[in-house]
């Protein structure tokens, strides 16, 4: 991210997001704060590129497994909710990608449809 984030903030001229400050909230493992910056510096990219969505993916479960990596204990109901948004999180994932599949079958249908006209 150290070396990603100059390039992302320069290419959403209309953002004002100290890149400083999301790389401390990155490397503090702050999961709100973080995504709070992070949308603010990425308001203006096409969140459909590929690039972009695999980087928001792995940021996302960077975040989650963030204490586990710095053994970081958190009481048990914030595990749980901590594991509940994980859980959630993938799901959502997953909802979309199965769209995205979709989507992609179908216009490739529709494209084979319209060349045998």
């Amino acid at each position: 991210l150290h070396t990603a984030t100059p390039a992302i903030l320069e290419s959403n001229g209309e953002n004002q997001v100290d890149s400083e400050d999301l790389l401390k909230a990155f490397d503090a493992g702050t999961k709100a704060g973080f995504f709070a910056l992070w949308e603010d510096a990425t308001g203006g990219t096409d969140r459909s590129q590929s690039a972009f969505i695999r980087l928001d993916f792995f940021l996302h479960i960077y975040m989650y497994i963030f204490p586990f990596l710095h053994k970081r204990k958190l009481p048990s109901v914030e595990m749980q909710q901590h594991c509940k948004e994980l859980k959630d999180f993938l799901e959502a994932t997953q909802d979309r990608q199965r769209r995205l599949t979709e989507t992609a079958s179908l216009s490739q249908s529709c494209d084979v449809g319209a060349g045998s006209q």
